[in-house]
């Protein structure tokens, strides 16, 4: 059973280091925790030399180094925002716990890199699924996407594809037997690209009207309008056009006859 802080942890290493192997990538997030990080926060006190063992010396200074820049980030924001990890607790039922924390009004522009997945809001099947590792169903996995797709509206109502891309990612990153794109035991690509459209749909069927919207106005707000003409896309766009200012019906009819002599 996999508590809320080495969660945090191990999705931590992730962001940094998506290439690490499995077992790695367990050993490290083990010492870590051995070292005494407690909460997410502690994790800017970590030195190369606790985890040096394990990884090779650039993977280390990258995985410090954002570290250190997201205990920065803390600490520079209020009081309130801050938000520490519970620490293991045997009551905990399931490693779909609920959401870490919430993001500050700071931290606004970057809610992604923030952004928890609501797995408490998730139907009972769902996360069922998703912790033994199976697939899910299209009609549960579509509900898992409806569900998602409202908590990030909260911070922003037309997530960018960018944006829906970080929480794709996080998710097939969390329970890739679950979500990735897969063929028998191999990953496609990066395994994300299915579950990323369906988020977009989702979220452009929400905004459908505002976005029509916001698109007639903005064609409205340039004050000039546009005749759009035929397209020539199929078949002939002007099948009798008017006669050129130097063409006439007689100019054509002693073209005619002059090619007719020439051909005799």
């Amino acid at each position: 059973m996999m508590s809320d802080v080495t969660r945090c942890i191990k999705e931590e290493i992730t962001s940094v280091l998506p290439s690490l192997p499995k077992n790695t990538l367990h050993l490290l997030v083990e010492k870590v925790l051995n070292k005494g990080v407690e909460t997410k926060e502690d994790l800017q006190y970590v030195k190369e030399k606790d985890v040096a063992e394990l990884i090779r010396p650039i993977q280390c200074r990258k995985l410090l180094k954002a570290w250190s820049a997201h205990g920065t980030e803390i600490c520079s924001a209020p009081q309130s925002s801050v938000c520490s990890l519970p620490l293991p607790s045997s009551s905990s039922s399931s490693s779909l716990s609920s959401p870490l924390c919430l993001p500050s009004p700071t931290l606004k522009k970057n809610w992604p890199a923030t952004f928890a997945i609501p797995w408490d809001k998730m139907p009972p099947g769902i996360t069922a699924a998703a912790d033994s590792g199976k697939r899910l169903s299209p009609a549960d996995r579509r509900q898992m996407v409806c569900v998602l797709v409202d908590e990030m509206r909260k911070f922003e109502a037309n997530p960018m594809k960018s944006q829906c891309l970080i929480i794709a990612e996080r998710v097939v990153r969390q329970f890739p037997q679950s979500f990735a794109n897969m063929i028998e035991d191999r990953i496609i690509g990066g395994g994300y690209s299915s579950l990323l459209t369906q988020i977009k749909v989702r979220v452009e069927h929400l905004n459908r009207n505002n976005t029509l919207a916001r698109l007639r106005s903005n064609k409205c707000s340039t004050g000039a309008k546009q005749k759009t003409g035929p397209a020539d896309s199929y078949g002939c766009t002007q099948w009798q056009p008017d006669f050129p200012p130097e063409v006439t019906e007689t100019t054509l009819d002693m073209k005619k006859q002059s090619h007719g002599v020439l051909l005799m």
